[in-house]
């Protein structure tokens, strides 16, 4: 996975990380929680561009603001949607466990009502 070559911790949450525990629903979108810095925002879009649109301007204020933003899969337009880790929404889905799945933290079931 891309973001494994940058050392960013990131975790899959939302409906998309629901289905390894039997509970699909569908999704339009992905979930994605990860710790950006200012420093590694060039590596990411440089990593994530080939591939998705990803507006560096709402990166940037994403990192700065402690928030969110989106990229978005050129080939099929699947978006996922970016929280930084520091933000509430970041910081109730870290705090809630999770279980290692492929190279990513996937988290679920205490996590769906969120």
């Amino acid at each position: 996975m891309k973001a494994n070559q940058l050392g960013i911790e990131y975790l899959v949450t939302g409906s998309f990380a629901m289905s390894p525990y039997g509970e699909i629903r569908f999704t339009c979108d992905i979930d994605i929680v990860v710790e950006l810095t200012k420093n590694s925002i060039g590596p990411f879009i440089r990593t994530f561009e080939s591939n998705y649109y990803v507006g560096e301007l709402s990166i940037r204020r994403a990192v700065e603001k402690r928030s969110m933003f989106n990229v978005i899969n050129h080939a099929h337009g699947l978006k996922s949607c970016i929280v930084m880790k520091d933000t509430e929404f970041g910081r109730r889905v870290s705090a809630g466990g999770g279980r290692r799945v492929f190279p990513a933290w996937i988290f679920g079931p205490r996590q769906k009502k969120i």
